[in-house]
């Protein structure tokens, strides 16, 4: 697995792809990338890496998002490695001194969270409600704003969020 991660430093071009839904079309490629294994290299190397090294590991967790989010992966261990990418992309966020870029692929990670249970509706809600940070607030609602409900327990989850202290948050969920 650590040389599929060194193999993808010669993809930085991935970078500019904010928008990693491309790796999609590489197909069983793109499955092999960004499995759930490639989250535990990533959270193992994350704490020794330079800030250039960072972004490229977050950005390659956003992918992992991604892959989750947009093939619909299910299940409580899906929730339990989206929790994980969570709690690191926020780690990353409130760690001192940290780099914009860093930051800002943390809190791109943020953005596209998978939030369609009960859940995700929850981690998503306390994660806002924890942050000082406006960017973790934004990045949340924006998270909300593109959910899909899968279940009425989600919908009553989601019923929280209108009693947030955090206006971003009350306004994504009330949309």
């Amino acid at each position: 697995a650590l040389r599929a991660l060194r193999a993808l430093r010669a993809l930085r071009a991935l970078r500019a792809l904010r928008d990693l839904r491309a790796l999609g079309a590489l197909g069983a490629l793109g499955a092999l990338v960004l499995s759930s294994k490639i989250t535990e290299v990533v959270r193992k190397k994350l704490p020794f890496a330079d800030p250039t090294e960072r972004v490229d590991l977050l950005t390659i967790m956003q992918g992992r998002v991604l892959q989750i989010r947009d093939s619909n992966e299910v299940g409580n261990v899906i929730e339990q490695e989206v929790r994980q990418i969570m709690n690191i992309a926020g780690d990353q966020i409130a760690a001192q001194g940290v780099d914009n870029d860093v930051r800002d692929a943390a809190l791109d990670i943020l953005r596209y969270l998978p939030v369609r249970s009960a859940d995700e509706i929850t981690f998503v809600l306390q994660l806002a409600e924890n942050a000082s940070n406006k960017g973790v607030w934004v990045a949340c609602a924006n998270a909300l704003r593109s959910m899909r409900l899968a279940t009425p327990a989600a919908r009553i989850a989601l019923e929280v969020g209108k009693q947030s202290r955090i206006k971003e948050i009350r306004e994504a969920v009330e949309e």
